[in-house]
C-alpha cells in the first residue's frame, strides 16, 4: 500500500495477476495496487473454522502458498482457468468498469477438489458445500461449471451438460454473467431459476435423458429438498414423465424416488446455512458416536467470514 507506486509501469492495472504479501503466518493478495485504497484480501487455508492458518508440521504456516499453489502446474491452472479481467456494471449508474479477479484460496480449494473427485467418480453423487455469505460463491460456481465442460476421464467427458439452477433472480443475472464472460459454449452450461426449470426440458430434448448431467445449485435449502429437488430429479431420470392416470399416492411415491440418487446426474450444492434436511439429502455421510451423521463436502464458514471481515457479527453489539 505504501511502498510501491501505483503508477508505475509495472504495477499498472492489468499489468500484474496478484500481488501477494506473505509472512510466517498469513498471506494477503491484492488484484490491483491504488495507493492507500488497495484491499489485500485473505488467502488462508483457515483453522479451527476461523481465521489464519494451522500449525505446519513441516515448516511456516504459510507453506502451502509455495507447495501448493505457486507450483508450476498449480500456477498455470490458475492463468488458465481462474484469473481474468471481466467488466462489470453498475447497476445504479449503469457505467462498466474492468475488473481484475483472482481466486482466494477457499474458491481454489473447492473448484479442485470438486473437479477431482468428480472425475474419479464420474456421475452420480451429491455434494454439499456451505459457503458462507462473503465468500464468493458466485464466482467458486462460474469457475466450477466452467471446468466441468472441459472435464474428462481417459478421454471421455464426465459430463454432458452443465444446469445452474438458482432460486435467486438478482444472483442468476450476477452467475449467468460471470460464466458468460469465462466461456461461450451453446447449451453446454444451462442458467435456470428452480421455478422455470421444467421448461428447460423444452431445451435439452427427451433424447438428453440418458446422458450424464452436472447440476449445480446455488442456496440449497430444504425446499430444493422437496418439490424442487423432484423435479429437477423427475426432468432428468429415464422415465421422468408424468403418467396420465397417476393417483395422490403414486405421485407421492414418484417424487420419493425422484429424491433418490440418479445414476445419470451429480448435485453441486451452494449454501451458507444447510438445515438438516439439506444435510441429509446433500451432505456425506460419517459415523459418530455410534450415530450416522451428515457433513459438508467443504466448508467455508460465518466464522472465519466474519473474522476476515466479509460480513459483520450481528451479535458483537447485541444487548
Amino acid at each position: 500500500k505504501r511502498d510501491r507506486n501505483p503508477r508505475e509501469r509495472l504495477f499498472e492495472f492489468g499489468r500484474c495477476i496478484a500481488h501477494f504479501a506473505v509472512d510466517d503466518h498469513e498471506v494477503r493478495f491484492c488484484t490491483h495496487l491504488n495507493g492507500k485504497a488497495s484491499w489485500f484480501l485473505p488467502f488462508n487455508l483457515g483453522r479451527n473454522d476461523g481465521a489464519g492458518n494451522p500449525p505446519n508440521p513441516d515448516g511456516i504456516k504459510t507453506g502451502y502458498l509455495w507447495y501448493r499453489v505457486l507450483t508450476r502446474e498449480g500456477l498455470t491452472d490458475i492463468l488458465e482457468n481462474y484469473a481474468q479481467v471481466v467488466e462489470q456494471k453498475n447497476e445504479r449508474t449503469g457505467k462498466k468498469k474492468a475488473a481484475q479477479i483472482f481466486p482466494r484460496y477457499q474458491q481454489l480449494d473447492v473448484v479442485r477438489k470438486l473437479l477431482a473427485h468428480a472425475r474419479e467418480h464420474g456421475a452420480g453423487r451429491r455434494y454439499l458445500i456451505q459457503h458462507s455469505a462473503g465468500s464468493g460463491k458466485s464466482n467458486s460456481i462460474a469457475w466450477l461449471a466452467h471446468q466441468m465442460i472441459g472435464l474428462r476421464k481417459d478421454g471421455t467427458p464426465v459430463f454432458d451438460s452443465i444446469i445452474v439452477v438458482t432460486d435467486r433472480r438478482i444472483l442468476d443475472r450476477q452467475i449467468r454473467d460471470t460464466i458468460r464472460q469465462f466461456i461461450e459454449s451453446g447449451k453446454k452450461i444451462i442458467i435456470s431459476t428452480v421455478q422455470k426449470f421444467p421448461h428447460i426440458l423444452d431445451e435439452i430434448g427427451t433424447e438428453h435423458r440418458g446422458r450424464r448431467f452436472a447440476i449445480v445449485i446455488d442456496e440449497a435449502h430444504s425446499s430444493q429438498g422437496g418439490r424442487a429437488s423432484a423435479a429437477i430429479g423427475m426432468a432428468l431420470s429415464e422415465t421422468g414423465a408424468e403418467e396420465e392416470d397417476e393417483t395422490s399416492e403414486d405421485r407421492i411415491n414418484r417424487i420419493m424416488e425422484a429424491r433418490k440418487l440418479l445414476p445419470n446426474a451429480s448435485y453441486f450444492a451452494f449454501t451458507a446455512t444447510p438445515k438438516n434436511k439439506t444435510l441429509e439429502i446433500f451432505g456425506e455421510t460419517h459415523e459418530s458416536g455410534g450415530t450416522t451423521k451428515h457433513r459438508p463436502f467443504h466448508s467455508y464458514t460465518m466464522k472465519q467470514a466474519i473474522q476476515e471481515g466479509f460480513i459483520l457479527d450481528v451479535l458483537a453489539s447485541y444487548t
